[in-house]
């Protein structure tokens, strides 16, 4: 649990960092992009640790189901960030930019969503 506190401590940080607004209309691409990078490989660290503790038999059939929900909510949003993100960059439309900034968001409660209910289950 220590190392899973850290690891999101860690990456709260680095979401942070990235998501600092930045002093032109194209950065928001440029943010949108770095924040998806970042929140990936921290979903995958933490369904890798949850992945640990199932095969241990130290999760309920009814947490496993809980978990994949809110994954699958997770994934879901990031195939909508991507998309929006794409149209974004080829339009270059105000209205993309906006949509791309609200599928960021979805994307980033998602991804918080995903890791806290990781971390309560693993307590």
């Amino acid at each position: 649990m220590k190392r899973f506190s850290a690891l999101l401590a860690g990456f709260l940080f680095a979401v942070a960092l990235i998501t600092a607004p930045v002093g032109c209309t194209t950065g928001t691409n440029n943010t949108t992009a770095k924040v998806e990078a970042g929140v990936i490989p921290s979903v995958n660290v933490a369904m890798s640790l949850w992945k640990t503790r199932v095969d241990a038999g130290k999760a309920t059939q009814a947490q496993v189901d809980q978990v994949r929900a809110v994954y699958s909510t997770y994934y879901n949003s990031q195939l909508v960030l991507k998309a929006a993100l794409e149209k974004s960059i080829v339009s270059k439309v105000p209205g993309d930019i906006a949509a791309t900034e609200a599928a960021n968001k979805a994307a980033q409660d998602a991804q918080v969503a995903i890791i806290n209910l990781i971390a309560q289950l693993s307590k």
